[in-house]
């Protein structure tokens, strides 16, 4: 909620009319659906449901109204407005009042301010990858506003659709019942006579709760609070909203005055041939990809779809949301067809479909664990599951004159490096699935002086068999965090210098063909360094917890779950302060303010995979969005 011009007047709500009464409102609506990459559209039909529910709640039609508890029943409020989706655009021409706006994720943000039409004119909805708020009414002599939308995220649109009607209201007029703020825990007014004074709910639903005013309970299933069972409003708010509305000198009476309605088409309905396409978006796997499957449709309203899907299972369906199993790689045939305004539309489509090789890099299976090699006497490179990569230089090999509790190890012997020198140990390929916490842990050694070369050791991660970890960068140690001076053409010679180096991720529970790679990264030196040899040994892939003889690290400053995520998720926080997620290239998708607590984030991430961290922090944490 933005900050608004004035606010609710202190008022009695009118006693002459139960649940409302008198005139009712149009508003006028556009709703536009931003969508891409792993950003699902959703379809007409579900938006036409979006808006029976808010107009549901709007009007006090809603099923659990008969749960409200008894010291609210007889102020229940009628808020006398409805929602109706426009048929004109701002230039004249026919619309169904839902337009669909792609764009690109990882590259780029959705243009809301292009897509918005006329806000003296519509309301305007953007449903898509953001957080819900809402923009409380100006003067008509105020600036023209381009951003005076309603923002409605992806998640309370698929999780939480009572959302919608409370930032409507919003739009309307209202404040939350604890006030001009969007934090709850302090007492606060919405000057509304009807509504007790509250600190809001905290996403909970006490019924009793008389926090404020010892005796007098509060407003827990208001709509206007944080509560998760808000389904009402009251007679003082819905005359408030009416107020609103009918006041020439605020903007909302234009949007809802006749003459609009007609320009708008929402008194004269426009009509025009229906339009449609389809959304994929592929989530990979080795036994069988699944394809999820999204019908648009614009200038007419569905009224049903039906889909062909040639090899597919299902083979068809008429649910505009339709996820399709594939067990075979391979080119595949799509057929949807749109029925509305009194036609249809028909779109052929042919999609591309990968089932990839758990053992596609020419690794074995490994699926009993502990994984373990201490490279004793008879190893040698490759194995089933260890290859390394070559790279025109002295690489990876193996070491018989120095170990970890033995004569034997890899290394990378020490050599002049002129150019970026990076040496890959590939791993693989593990079914994670049995294992809670996935760790990987190895011995390294190494020596770090005045004149050594400078490098860094990384864990690199991909899981074969899904999109979803595509080979991201998973663990970072520098020479100089971990190599002690140990003197130039360094062999160690007592377990003493062996350092424990551990990762561990519970989102790696998802993959079924992991691959890791030990990369050693040695920069080009300048002749007076030296490129100090590398060694490593004891590698163990299993389950945590495993001793390394290192102290714990300290208490993470948050902590999320679930993780991996779907479209949502929960962030716990130590401290109040501002969360960073980035995505797998560095580059920041979403930030918000926390508060120390609980806090929900509906950023509604595409599949991926994202680092999270606090401003100022130097701790992090991945997710995993499914």
């Amino acid at each position: 909620m933005r900050v608004p011009v004035g606010a609710p007047t202190q008022r009695t709500p009118a006693l002459h009319a139960e649940r409302g009464g008198g005139a009712l409102y149009l508003v006028p609506t556009v709703v536009h659906v931003h969508y891409g990459g792993g950003l699902a559209p959703l379809g007409v039909q579900y938006i036409k449901a979006l808006i029976d529910q808010c107009n549901a709640d709007l009007r006090a039609m809603g099923p659990d109204l008969a749960g409200i508890v008894p010291a609210f029943q007889p102020i229940i409020g009628d808020m006398r407005f409805e929602l109706r989706l426009a048929t004109r655009d701002a230039e004249g021409e026919c619309m169904s009042g839902i337009r669909y706006h792609a764009y690109d994720p990882a590259t780029e943000a959705p243009d809301h301010a292009a897509a918005t039409i006329d806000t003296r004119g519509y309301l305007n909805i953007h449903i898509g990858a953001n957080q819900s708020f809402a923009t409380l009414p100006a003067p008509v002599t105020a600036p023209y506003d381009h951003s005076d939308v309603i923002m409605f995220g992806i998640s309370n649109a698929t999780f939480d659709t009572h959302t919608l009607a409370h930032e409507v209201a919003h739009w309307a007029g209202l404040y939350h019942t604890f006030g001009l703020t969007n934090s709850t825990g302090t007492c606060g007014d919405d000057y509304i006579a009807d509504t007790p004074i509250t600190a809001g709910s905290p996403l909970d639903c006490v019924l009793d709760r008389n926090e404020c005013t010892p005796g007098v309970v509060e407003n827990v299933q208001n709509i206007m609070d944080y509560s998760d069972c808000g389904v009402m409003f009251t007679q003082g708010q819905a005359d408030h909203a009416l107020d609103v509305l009918a006041d020439a000198t605020l903007v909302r009476n234009g949007v809802v005055s006749a003459e609009n309605l007609l320009a708008t088409g929402v008194t004269d309905p426009s009509s025009c041939p229906i339009t449609a396409a389809i959304y994929h978006y592929a989530f990979v796997n080795c036994t069988g990809t699944t394809v999820r499957f999204r019908a648009m449709a614009e200038h007419a309203l569905v009224d049903s779809v039906r889909w062909t899907f040639t090899g597919g299972s299902p083979a068809t369906s008429t649910s505009e949301h339709t996820d399709v199993l594939y067990a075979a790689a391979g080119s595949y045939a799509v057929q949807l067809i749109a029925y509305g305004g009194g036609g249809s539309a028909v779109v052929n489509t042919t999609v591309q479909v990968d089932v990839p090789n758990a053992t596609g890099n020419g690794l074995a299976l490994v699926n009993t664990f502990p994984f373990t090699q201490g490279f004793e006497a008879g190893f040698a490179l490759p194995t089933a599951n260890m290859q390394v990569v070559p790279n025109g230089a002295p690489t990876w090999q193996v070491f018989a004159d120095a170990g970890y509790a033995s004569q034997r190890c890899l290394y990378i012997p020490a050599g002049a490096v002129e150019v970026t020198d990076t040496n890959d140990l590939v791993l693989g390929n593990f079914d994670f699935s049995s294992l809670s916490v996935p760790t990987v842990q190895v011995k390294v050694a190494s020596s770090m002086y005045g004149t050594a070369g400078w490098s860094s050791f990384v864990l690199r991660f991909r899981d074969q068999c899904s999109n979803i970890f595509v080979g991201e960068q998973w663990g970072l140690w520098q020479l100089n965090d971990y190599g002690a001076d140990h003197g130039a053409d360094y062999v160690p010679d007592n377990d003493g210098q062996w350092v424990t180096l551990q990762a561990s991720f519970p989102e790696w529970h998802l993959a079924t063909g992991a691959e890791l790679v030990l990369r050693v990264v040695r920069p080009a030196y300048p002749a007076s360094f030296t490129a100090e040899p590398f060694y490593l040994d004891d590698v163990y892939v299993g389950e945590l917890p495993v001793s390394t003889g290192l102290p714990e690290s300290p208490m993470e400053p948050f902590r999320v779950w679930p993780n991996p995520a779907t479209v949502s998720f929960a962030v716990q926080a130590e401290e109040a302060g501002v969360l960073h997620v980035f995505d797998a290239r560095g580059q920041r998708v979403w930030q918000q303010r926390l508060v120390r607590g609980a806090n929900t984030i509906d950023a509604a991430l595409a599949p991926g995979v994202y680092l999270l961290r606090l401003e100022g922090r130097t701790a992090a944490q991945r997710l995993v969005v499914e």
